[in-house]
């Protein structure tokens, strides 16, 4: 069945993740939910905290970081592992596919759900290569004491 036909690309792509989204990424056999997920399927509480809350500006004297994207899904599975108050943490810090190289340059990582930073992690050490049958890689990490953050 086509539903629409004749659209450009980026509503395309859009009109593919809110059907993701609809339907649920566990229903369909694709590996992840489109583009714009920040813009995705919220109750009214999610979408007032987060329209509510301060914008973030980065000027010159911000720190590097990383932003990591995660899920509402993983954090579910992550609470079932482990201590809720880790929930963050240890959906943010597992296995990304980055360039170790790259992003030893960065010393903090912004952990973001639903276009809201949850929390900021002093990176310590070095990316490791995570424990997955493909190169992903992991992070050991503290959250950042907002006045230890050298700005």
């Amino acid at each position: 069945m086509i539903l629409r036909h004749g659209l450009d690309t980026d509503t395309a792509l859009i009109l593919e993740s809110t059907f993701i989204d609809f339907i649920g990424i566990d229903m369909l056999d694709n590996e992840t939910s489109g583009v714009d997920t920040d813009f995705g399927i919220n109750t009214a509480q999610v979408l007032q905290n987060k329209y509510s809350l301060q914008i973030f500006k980065e000027d010159e004297n911000t720190p590097k970081f990383i932003i990591i994207k995660i899920r509402q899904d993983k954090i579910d599975e992550k609470t079932q592992e482990c201590e809720f108050e880790n929930r963050y943490y240890e959906t943010c810090r597992f296995a990304w596919k980055i360039d170790p190289q790259k992003v030893k340059n960065y010393p903090y990582v912004l952990c973001i759900l639903n276009g809201v930073v949850k929390e900021v992690y002093k990176v310590k050490g070095e990316w490791k290569l995570a424990n997955t049958s493909d190169k992903r890689y992991e992070f050991e990490g503290e959250i950042a004491q907002e006045d230890k953050i050298n700005v």
